[in-house]
């Protein structure tokens, strides 16, 4: 199972640290060792610049730089669509190289969500459909070539007989079918869920849910290198819902060749787990892949403003309640828009106040900045 790393660089992109002295320095990674014996980095080139990310099977593209990641969608969909490339977008198309190798367009299996429509399309059955190709696969997978030819014979006296009436009524035609058009009538068919609801009255977590059942069914019948992009995920799912979604995703990439890619940038929408949290890219003024871990609890604890153990289990949490604003700028609030915020909630909802005074050494760090 190998993992990709798309070179697409706008600002430098950083992860892990040294110490050198008292000096911290952040230092960029295109490889990491180790469990990744099956690596594989993926660059795209443009005429002004060649940029970096890497993509594991689930890769979780966070920040609030929204231009830069729909940049990187864009480049990977249009490349790996297979769609002809009109004149004006020949100039910025970019390249996908594999170990400095170009690749072929159809090196991924491309399957793309963005919104409920694009879900839906996934679910209802048409000439390409998805759950299509599964229903082509269990058509084949059971014998109902009697039950077909049952219907090919019924079907072929009432031809014969509207073609009677043709010919004593409409000189000169004559109706017809082929066998092969059996297929029509499936492909006509309502999809509906099994309560009997409508598709479009599917919750969005049901429509994703349904949409990773078809996916694994698919993988089931064709277990091609296959890319799955869902853009925006967390406009659609509650963080808990978020969370089980990547999770079961996480499962799939365990025994199929898939890679899926989550785009979030609301507030707690990431899933950190031990082996997610190396697949946590975010995207702000600069950007930023996490180190394992190890690392990151070795830097916290090295360097808070006290002396504090922190467990893994912690830094998690803070990680979640924080990705997105990693490499922001001016994302230290002053104490005053705080202040205006609590006087406006607390108009309309329960009063809250602050659960724990921070330390004097916070203080100090937060002010000053001085601990580095």
């Amino acid at each position: 199972k190998g993992k990709c790393t798309i070179n697409l660089n706008y600002g430098k992109t950083v992860s892990g640290y040294e110490d050198i002295g008292r000096k911290q320095v952040i230092t960029g990674r295109v490889l990491r060792y180790g469990k990744d014996d099956c690596h594989m980095i993926l660059q795209i080139s443009q005429i002004d610049r060649t940029a970096e990310i890497n993509i594991e099977p689930v890769t979780q593209l966070c920040g609030q730089n929204i231009v830069w990641k729909n940049q990187i969608l864009r480049i990977i969909k249009k490349y790996f669509s297979g769609e002809k490339y009109a004149d004006y977008e020949e100039k910025n198309r970019g390249i996908i190289r594999l170990d400095g190798e170009e690749i072929g367009r159809k090196y991924f299996r491309l399957i793309k969500y963005a919104d409920r429509a694009s879900m839906i399309e996934t679910i209802k059955i048409g000439k390409t459909n998805l759950l299509t190709q599964c229903i082509r696969y269990f058509l084949n997978d059971f014998d109902c070539q009697q039950q077909m030819s049952y219907i090919d014979e019924n079907l072929t006296k009432i031809y014969l007989m509207l073609n009677k009436m043709l010919e004593r009524n409409i000189v000169n035609l004559q109706l017809d079918y082929q066998y092969s058009d059996l297929w029509d009538i499936v492909q006509k068919s309502e999809v509906y869920l099994s309560d009997s609801r409508h598709i479009e009255e599917a919750s969005d977590f049901e429509l994703v849910n349904l949409c990773i059942d078809i996916i694994k069914q698919l993988l089931e019948i064709n277990p091609e290198k296959t890319m799955i992009l869902w853009e925006n995920i967390d406009h659609l799912l509650t963080t808990e819902e978020y969370e089980y979604v990547v999770k079961a995703c996480e499962d799939i990439t365990k025994k199929y060749d898939i890679y899926f890619i989550f785009t979030t940038s609301l507030q707690q929408y990431v899933y950190v787990t031990e082996s997610t949290i190396e697949d946590i890219h975010v995207y702000n003024a600069e950007n930023f892949i996490f180190p394992e871990i190890e690392k990151v609890q070795n830097f916290v604890n090295n360097h808070y403003p006290y002396y504090k153990e922190w467990s893994k289990e912690e830094l998690y949490k803070v990680i979640k309640n924080n990705v997105h604003k990693i490499g922001m700028k001016g994302y230290l609030e002053e104490d005053k828009n705080i202040v205006v915020l609590k006087l406006i909630n607390d108009t309309f909802i329960e009063k809250e106040v602050k659960k724990e005074q921070a330390h004097l050494e916070e203080s100090s760090f937060l002010l000053h900045g001085n601990m580095l």
